[in-house]
């Protein structure tokens, strides 16, 4: 096949993902001194072979693999770092965003097209979702495209438990990163003339000026149902939508924003999970847009009809989205706005509480307390709890006082059973502020 002398090293042998008589393999003779690359594909079964290394290929190799469904995208693992193709080998790119370490194993997840890489020294790695890669390979001008988005990988709701062991390790335990949660979005951007996109990973979604930042929204129907920003650098960009719908507007408050940092604008904070279903997604930028489609799944572990599930969003967009409206128009700052599942003993007895918190004169501190209130909402099913924090209250003379309001829901309110309970624990608020 090659001219190194007998019994150099054959570390790794590649089967073609797509025809049966072709095959790669690399050679290494470093332990004898021999430090060049060796790399070969035969598709003829074995009876002729063809060099795939060229000037851009340094040092000895360790593996090769090929895309199980671009035979055109191929990754060669080096004694220093890897290389990718997008034309079968003719042409091969440094991948910067990897360490220059040895690659001793490549893998394509046939499933979740997540390329695997496996370091001698620096662990594994793994590069989320290689379908814009095989995009590339298909139809390189994509890259000279102003904008494009591409194919958005299905996404999944899940919830995550507390994995077993300590909770809070510090820097006593190197933990990667996980695949970002919801639907990963890909898109490029096209480069400046004379650069190479595609040689480096995707920018991921980290904080960048308002001048390289994308607006992406997702619509139900033609409802926009979620907007925020993503980074908009030339070449390939990353960013996750994680499957929430727009929250609610926020009043400013200085101690918050001094702990994290403030919204985009034109952005609200992120708010109640998405139903299942089929969603549009659109990356806008420098009057350019681009649009493609994602399926999200529900948990598969966990069965909830769909009408169930309505019910529980259209609870919490009215008693939390419509209350938070009209605290605004009432005139009194809304601080914040929760959403808690407290569970008691199992899922039947569960019950949800929406709690607004509001900044109200202390006048109204003391009426909000009393019990008749509460006896006055005609839903003795299903009550609807006024609750002021007079421990905390009573430490704050002087001040502006907080008052909670909270509707306690029971897990049967999801079935849609009392549902008036939220409107009828605004009532007795509005009627207060009012009075």
């Amino acid at each position: 096949i090659c001219r190194a002398r007998a019994g150099t090293c054959v570390p790794h042998i590649e089967p073609s993902r797509s025809a049966s008589a072709a095959a790669f393999v690399v050679f290494d003779d470093h332990r004898r001194g021999n430090n060049h690359p060796y790399a070969f594909k035969t598709t003829d079964g074995g009876k002729t072979w063809t060099s795939l290394v060229t000037p851009d290929v340094q040092y000895f190799l360790q593996t090769i693999a090929q895309d199980p469904v671009n035979p055109n995208l191929l990754f060669l693992g080096s004694e220093f770092g890897m290389y990718v193709s997008f034309d079968g080998g003719k042409r091969w790119m440094l991948w910067r965003g990897l360490p220059r370490v040895p690659v001793r194993s490549i893998l394509v997840h046939p499933r979740d097209k997540d390329l695997v890489i496996g370091t001698h020294g620096r662990g594994a790695w793994i590069l989320d979702d290689v379908r814009p890669l095989e995009a590339l390979a298909a139809d390189p001008s994509l890259v000279g495209q102003a904008l494009h988005l591409f194919s958005i990988p299905p996404a999944i709701q899940y919830r995550e438990g507390q994995v077993p062991g300590p909770r809070f390790t510090g820097d006593a335990m190197f933990l990667g990163k996980n695949r970002p949660y919801g639907a990963l979005l890909t898109y490029s951007v096209e480069a400046p003339t004379g650069s190479s996109a595609a040689s480096a990973p995707p920018a991921s979604a980290a904080p960048s000026a308002p001048d390289t930042m994308a607006t992406i929204q997702v619509l139900s129907g033609d409802s926009v149902i979620r907007t925020f920003k993503g980074p908009a650098h030339p070449g390939l960009n990353r960013t996750a939508w994680p499957l929430v719908r727009d929250g609610f507007r926020e009043p400013r408050n200085p101690e918050e924003e001094q702990q994290r940092p403030p919204q985009p604008e034109g952005v609200l904070p992120p708010g109640p999970d998405v139903l299942p279903g089929e969603y549009t997604v659109r990356v806008a930028f420098h009057g350019d847009t681009a649009t493609g489609r994602v399926t999200v799944s529900p948990d598969p572990r966990i069965t909830v009809s769909e009408a169930d599930r309505r019910a529980n969003l259209a609870l919490i967009l009215r008693a939390v989205g419509d209350n938070h409206v009209s605290a605004h128009a009432l005139g009194y700052p809304v601080l914040k706005v929760r959403w808690l599942a407290v569970l008691f003993g199992g899922g039947d007895s569960g019950q949800q509480f929406i709690i607004l918190e509001l900044r109200l004169p202390r006048s109204l501190t003391g009426a909000l307390a009393s019990p008749s209130l509460a006896e006055g909402t005609g839903v003795p099913q299903y009550p609807a709890v006024l609750m002021t924090a007079h421990d905390v209250l009573d430490d704050l003379v002087g001040e502006t006082f907080t008052t909670l309001i909270a509707e306690r829901v029971p897990r049967q309110v999801l079935d849609g059973h009392g549902e008036e309970s939220g409107q009828v624990a605004w009532d007795c608020l509005v009627r207060l502020t009012r009075g």
